[in-house]
């Protein structure tokens, strides 16, 4: 009971402490994209605007559905967005896990307690918080992944190996820097398999413990096959929105980006490839060793993946919002920290040491969403472009009978506060706009086709429409990128 009442109060505290970081950064009017899209998905669903192909078929499907099954019932309790709420909850829990673990392995209540807040106040964890449910799964996964490759290479135990196996099936489908690592780790999972199962048949080994992901794979493309005509192309989503650093960087990191990639993939891999020669294959270093190589070389191409879409050479900081996910590794090699009291300053000095470098880096940021996250933490105001968003929003809350692309223009609907009255993608009206039939709302929203947010469906549809605008309708309001036409009533539209 007395332990029971101690992770209660570990979890209590901390999400207390998370609430109010969450508080403060949305009170400065930051909230990241990808809190942005849960939220107004939240919000669409709590509306009676979901579809069972979205449901079915969205990724990652574990945050998708752990958003809307547990935000939406929260969409009604909670003030701050649901997304932060959940991910709070969640990082509260890995955290009181995490500080269980350690007092399970002899630390002291005193040193597990600095522990965790040296965590819980680090800047690379409060960022990996505000992006949301994906990534704190991502975090969690990581966690478990690391957890049982040292443990299926300490012991090589059935149990250990099956756990393995399915923290790789957790990693892909929870986020998209999730299917990079299980890429990188692919090939050193060989390392952490029994000899005795590799000397009678390499291929088997690596069978069994992949079933589960390849069998989760298959299953995913089955179910999305019945709605896509391109089942797979979610394996693909790393390649297509770069995650965690989805804006664009600044002008004075534009050149170089290959050079500096390359060396900072030959310093991070080749020192740590030559310690793993070193050591035999029993050595408890080695499956440490084996992480951080893993860590780097997922962060390498996570960053490469963003060079080879946008032209520019990544510094200390963007390096650092690469490796942020690893955070859940570093958690699990602390947990099996060896035991002395030298150790424990060890392990403290590397917590300590990690907050202060992840102030650095992100000090040193140009633009960018995590730049964005850093000026609204320090007390930064905004963009126009942003409170533009808010501002329209907020006159569309006044307002029903909206046609609006809410799942390009999440920020809208947030800002707006919930999504009934609207008209958007999933509806029949919707549908049926897109095939063909002239708009009959009220109010038609419409982004400047030449901003980064005029790729929407209803720009695709009427290319003309921002511009001239359309027969029967006349401009209503107009702000920073934003025009909204309004339907004459005494005007009736041609098919």
């Amino acid at each position: 009971m007395n332990a029971l009442l101690r992770h209660a109060s570990t979890w209590l505290a901390a999400l207390l402490l998370l609430l109010l970081a969450n508080a403060w950064w949305s009170g400065q009017g930051y909230l990241s994209s990808a809190v942005l899209q849960e939220w107004a998905t939240v919000m669409r669903y709590a509306a009676g605007h979901g579809s069972y192909r979205e449901f079915l078929s969205s990724y990652p499907p574990l945050a998708f559905l752990l958003n809307v099954l547990l935000g939406v019932p929260l969409h009604w309790l909670s003030s701050l967005p649901t997304p932060l709420l959940l991910a709070s909850m969640l990082s509260a829990g890995l955290l009181a896990l995490w500080r269980a673990q350690l007092l399970r392995a002899g630390w002291s209540g005193m040193a597990s307690a600095l522990a965790v807040l040296l965590v819980l106040i680090n800047p690379l964890f409060l960022y990996l918080l505000s992006a949301g449910i994906s990534a704190i799964l991502l975090l969690g996964a990581l966690y478990w992944f690391a957890a049982a490759f040292c443990a299926s290479h300490r012991h090589g135990r059935v149990s250990d190996l099956m756990s393995l196996a399915l923290s790789l099936v957790c990693l892909v489908f929870v986020h998209p820097f999730g299917q990079l690592f299980a890429l990188v780790a692919l090939p050193f999972l060989v390392l952490v398999l029994p000899q005795a199962l590799l000397a009678r048949s390499v291929f088997n080994s690596l069978l069994v413990l992949l079933f589960p992901l390849l069998f989760s794979i298959l299953s995913f493309v089955y179910v999305v096959g019945m709605f896509d005509e391109a089942p797979a192309s979610f394996l693909a989503a790393a390649l297509q929105h770069p995650p965690l650093q989805p804006a664009a960087l600044s002008a004075s990191h534009t050149h170089g980006g290959a050079g500096s990639l390359a060396l900072g993939l030959a310093l991070g891999v080749l020192p740590s490839a030559w310690l793993i020669l070193r050591r035999p294959p029993a050595h408890a270093r080695r499956a440490v060793l084996l992480l951080i190589l893993m860590c780097v070389l997922a962060a390498a191409l996570q960053l490469c993946i963003q060079a080879s879409q946008q032209a520019w050479s990544p510094g200390l900081g963007e390096a650092l919002i690469a490796l942020a996910p690893c955070m859940g590794v570093l958690l699990a090699l602390l947990r099996d920290w060896p035991l002395s009291r030298l150790a424990f300053s060890a392990a403290l000095a590397v917590l300590l040491a990690s907050l202060l470098l992840a102030g650095l880096g992100l000090l040193q940021l140009g633009t960018g969403e995590a730049a964005r996250w850093r000026d609204a933490g320090l007390g930064r105001g905004i963009p126009p472009a942003e409170s533009a968003s808010i501002a329209l929003g907020k006159w569309l809350a006044q307002h029903t009978d909206i046609l609006l692309d809410a799942q390009a223009h999440p920020a809208l609907l947030a800002a707006r506060g919930g999504a009934r009255g609207l008209i958007v993608p999933g509806d029949e009206a919707f549908s049926v706009l897109l095939l063909g039939q002239a708009p009959q709302a009220r109010f038609v929203v419409l982004p400047d086709p030449l901003s980064a947010a005029g790729e929407d469906q209803l720009n695709q549809r009427f290319p003309e429409f921002y511009l001239h605008g359309m027969p029967g309708y006349h401009l209503e309001y107009e702000t920073y990128g934003w025009r909204v036409y309004e339907r004459n009533p005494s005007i009736t539209t041609a098919p």
